[in-house]
């Protein structure tokens, strides 16, 4: 029996839209650059740091100085599906930016997107 070669492509930190401002287009300038060699993967998986929520209060209330809440609209989950991601890590530090309402949010909208998201609790994809 022949072992069939799998290609794993794997972004670290990503972001497409923060308090200091939202990138063009969804964020689609940002990726396309790479985009041939994201799709060029059998598996394209990254960390996405932040969330795809609606507004709300974010973690950095309370006048708290070096504090960084990241936030995007929904769409902006299409680019990376534009781009080839095929799964999006949400296990780090910037997943309740917008607490649990900005990442039942953030998972939605990956959904609706076509990217899989996973890093809860005792989820693994």
């Amino acid at each position: 029996m022949a072992l069939a070669a799998v290609s794993l492509t794997w972004g670290g930190d990503t972001t497409l839209g923060s308090s200091y401002g939202q990138p063009p287009h969804a964020g689609w300038p940002q990726l396309a650059h790479i985009a041939p060699w994201l799709r060029a993967s059998d598996v394209t998986a990254l960390n996405y740091e932040g969330t795809y929520a609606p507004g709300g209060a974010s973690k950095c209330g309370g006048g708290r100085s070096n504090c960084f809440a990241f936030q995007a609209p929904g769409r902006n989950a299409r680019s990376l599906r534009r781009a080839g991601v095929d799964l999006a890590n949400l296990a780090n530090n910037h997943a309740y930016d917008f607490g649990p309402r900005g990442y039942a949010s953030t998972r939605r909208a990956l959904r609706r997107a076509g990217v899989e998201p996973t890093g809860a609790p005792g989820e693994v994809r």
